[in-house]
């Protein structure tokens, strides 16, 4: 089947379309939640919801411009919108950051460990950091 018909069936509200959706398009979309939260239930939370957004919103989806890169964008606006409801805002006190020095022995890091760096941001810095 192709996208174009799944979108149509997930128009017409198809739960077989939708499961199917879900399916094609989750593990990517996790990768961007996993970006925008800090922990990985946060994540699986924002995923959920984008899914629920997605599939309420289906409708307003024009094919123009790509289908992926508009879930992509709804993903990301619920992941804001998420962070935005907590209302929580670190403080930062940067006489208490620690200078550290980082030695890479190898070329490349791997990209769980750069994922994993990311998390550890505070929350306001890793948002404007994923926005780039």
């Amino acid at each position: 089947m192709s996208i174009d018909q799944l979108i149509k069936r997930c128009k017409k509200q198809e739960s077989k379309a939708q499961e199917q959706l879900y399916k094609l398009y989750s593990g990517k979309l996790f990768s961007i939640c996993l970006k925008y939260c800090n922990d990985y239930a946060s994540a699986e939370d924002t995923l959920q919801d984008s899914f629920i957004t997605i599939f309420e919103k289906i409708t307003q989806y024009k094919a123009k411009g790509s289908f992926e890169g508009w879930l992509k964008r709804v993903t990301i606006n619920t992941a804001l919108q998420r962070y935005r409801k907590q209302k929580v805002f670190d403080i930062v006190n940067e006489d208490l950051i620690e200078d550290t020095e980082v030695d890479i022995i190898e070329d490349e890091i791997s990209l769980d460990f750069l994922l994993k760096l990311i998390q550890e941001l505070p929350d306001r810095y890793r948002l404007v950091f994923n926005l780039y």
